[in-house]
């Protein structure tokens, strides 16, 4: 709860949380967040019915997410809290926004992570058929040993894997331009003749027609959810002063580099009505140019990505609930800490409920459940945007 003059109360105070995420991990940790399964998988989906307008809608997402990182960057730096952004809809658009917005980001991730381990276990099913219910519940026995340790173990593991991935996109992306320009493959250099060939422009941009990329952008709006993780990290990491807001304000070149580039790239070499959801379309494109050995390294990356995604929406969904309860918007229990400075009794109630959708998915179809999680966290991740947006706004 908070006194009359915003503050965090002593009893709110007395409850903090072990600092151990180094400075130069948190960047990773909103990396891990934003290059999931959706990113890999669902890429493919989208280029086939939004055609090359799926680099506009990318590239509209881009400007609302760098615009909120931004907004929340200032509130870090000038009103530090423990609870982050759910501290400052508290303090600016009042308990009851607070506890919605709050509760539905707990929700989104909530049922985002066991997607998650789904997404995995159907990799890892293409490979070693027969078997994706024992891998997504490894999966999530994997995540749940992992975030029951110190904070300083789930930081060095998924700073790790967020490496791996940021490595993977940049590898695709030197391989793509390659095939691009002519340096592989037999067609030599493509320019636009793969996608803008016959036809006019505005045709060849919108094959399915406009209204579709406003369908689609709710898939597109999960793609990047997990930039705001961050923030959540704050009262956790070494530096939070200067580490934090850099992390935030580095959004600029993570979405160029890592979104708008390599999407560019593929529809520069890969005709759109070619992708499929049928495993990463990273590996897809690299098949059809006869790359096979690579294409198998990606779809071993959509592993990776699955996983790391998980393992920082799990972490970010405990905060947030940790963050309710320090306002008095959650049940008090959930603030408590254990030995390791970590909130081990929202840790518990939040995986009992992902082990819940994890086991209802199962019995309903792995496949079913994971695109309509997506649909879900898409519309609840995005109220946590427009809180953050509004709390600056309130807060100037």
């Amino acid at each position: 709860m908070r006194d009359s003059g915003g503050k965090p109360s002593e009893q709110s105070a007395s409850t903090e949380l072990r600092q151990g995420i180094q400075g130069w991990q948190v960047a990773f940790i909103g990396l891990g967040g934003g290059i999931g399964s959706c990113y890999f998988l669902g890429l493919g989906a989208l280029i086939r019915d939004m055609g090359p307008a799926v680099l506009l809608a990318f590239l509209l997402v881009g400007v609302i997410v760098y615009g909120m990182m931004i907004a929340y960057a200032e509130l870090l730096v000038n009103l530090p809290r423990t609870g982050s952004f759910v501290s400052y809809t508290c303090e600016f658009l009042g308990e009851t926004a607070s506890v919605g917005i709050g509760w539905a980001f707990w929700f989104n991730w909530v049922c985002y992570v066991p997607s998650e381990a789904l997404a995995a276990a159907m990799v890892l099913n293409t490979f070693f058929p027969g078997h994706t219910g024992a891998y997504a519940i490894g999966a999530l026995a994997m995540l749940t040993v992992i975030n029951l340790s110190a904070v300083d173990v789930f930081a060095r593991v998924e700073s790790t894997l967020a490496i791996i991935k940021v490595c993977a996109v940049i590898l695709f992306s030197v391989i793509a331009f390659g095939i691009w320009i002519g340096l592989w493959g037999a067609e030599g250099f493509l320019g636009s003749s793969v996608n803008f060939g016959a036809g006019s422009f505005v045709q060849n941009l919108f094959p399915n027609g406009a209204g579709v990329v406003l369908t689609n952008m709710v898939v597109v709006l999960v793609t990047f959810q997990g930039t705001e993780i961050v923030g959540l990290a704050a009262s956790e990491t070494q530096n939070p002063d200067v580490a934090v807001p850099a992390a935030c304000k580095s959004v600029t070149y993570r979405i160029a580099c890592l979104y708008l580039v390599p999407i560019l790239l593929i529809l520069g070499i890969f005709p759109s009505e070619n992708a499929t959801l049928d495993g990463s379309v990273f590996a897809q494109v690299l098949s059809y140019y006869g790359l096979n050995f690579w294409a198998g390294l990606f779809s071993a990356a959509v592993l990776i990505a699955a996983f790391s995604c998980a393992n920082t929406g799990f972490y970010g969904t405990v905060r947030c609930l940790y963050g309710l309860s320090v306002e008095g918007l959650a049940p008090k229990i959930f603030s408590k800490l254990d030995k390791n400075g970590s909130p081990r009794p929202a840790v518990l109630f939040t995986l009992a409920a992902m082990w819940l959708v994890l086991m209802l998915g199962l019995f309903a179809g792995g496949g079913v459940l994971y695109e309509s999680l997506l649909s879900v966290s898409g519309f609840t991740g995005t109220l946590a945007w427009i809180g953050i947006i509004a709390s600056q706004m309130m807060f100037r």
